[in-house]
């Protein structure tokens, strides 16, 4: 019986491993047409291809959402990404700090960073970060999925406006932001490989490891959780409404899916089935 009741345990611990790799999963019940949610991220290669499991589930999609509207007035987002008049990134910073990460973009970036001096901290972190941290060349799949969402002749649509997506970063202190920036200019090749283990674990389609190494990593100051959480509950009567409507295609990056806000836990504990496509 003990050696039953093992077995049984080992097989439910392999099932959940397996469960976790996975970036493509189905969303059923409740009445709903049949959906999709996808995973998305960042990989060091010149061009990639989605496997058939996912161009089937677009194929069977009416719709795509995103997380961002794809066309983007440019006057209005540098508006959102602004400081108040009379401010200054410079603000954030000791007059140390600031020297420093001056004298550290324009060497290791070649770009002068004074243009910049009425950024908001979230946008500048955000920058310096892709530019540090990122391989060249890189793909992100949200990209590929655009494009094949274009070529089925699917609609498109936002789970939010870019003015929510900036509110959201901006929940963040800005001293904050300028710290993590400090950590790129301190430790440069320490983030740059947790940027290369994030990378390697969506290569691996392990969500789970990807939110676990993120969390622990501190990446966003502690505010890991609570970034994620706070997007992924103000989309859920998004999803949720575009589920009624016809078979939706809901494409997010790979960190927004996993941990007690994550988009899977919340959409099962409204009542759908979501389950991993292999």
């Amino acid at each position: 019986m003990k050696k039953i009741c093992l077995i049984a345990a080992l097989f439910i611990q392999v099932q959940f491993v397996f469960a976790q790799e996975a970036l493509l999963w189905k969303v059923t019940g409740k009445g709903t047409h049949t959906s999709y949610l996808f995973a998305t991220g960042i990989v060091c290669k010149k061009e990639i291809k989605v496997g058939a499991a996912v161009e089937q589930a677009l194929a069977s999609s009416k719709k795509v959402y995103f997380e961002m509207p794809d066309k983007i007035d440019e006057a209005h987002f540098d508006s959102l990404t602004r400081l108040p008049k009379g401010d200054s990134i410079s603000h954030y910073f000791s007059a140390e700090e600031y020297s420093l990460l001056k004298s550290f973009t324009q060497r290791r970036l070649h770009f002068n960073i004074d243009p910049l001096g009425d950024a908001i901290p979230g946008f500048l972190y955000t920058m310096l970060r892709n530019l540090l941290s990122y391989c060249d060349p890189n793909v992100n799949y949200t990209s590929v999925i655009q494009n094949l969402a274009k070529d089925n002749d699917l609609e498109v649509f936002a789970l939010e406006t870019i003015d929510a997506s900036i509110a959201a970063q901006n929940n963040i202190p800005g001293k904050t932001y300028s710290r993590l920036m400090m950590d790129y200019v301190y430790e440069t090749a320490r983030m740059q490989e947790l940027r290369k283990q994030l990378m390697a674990l969506y290569e691996k389609r392990d969500i789970a490891g990807m939110y676990a190494l993120h969390k622990s990593s501190k990446e966003l100051g502690g505010y890991e959780e609570k970034l994620l959480g706070d997007r992924n509950k103000n989309w859920i009567p998004v999803i949720k409404k575009a589920f009624t409507t016809g078979p939706t295609f809901v494409c997010a990056g790979a960190l927004q899916f996993w941990g007690d806000e994550g988009l899977i836990t919340l959409l099962r504990k409204e009542g759908y089935t979501v389950t991993a496509v292999q």
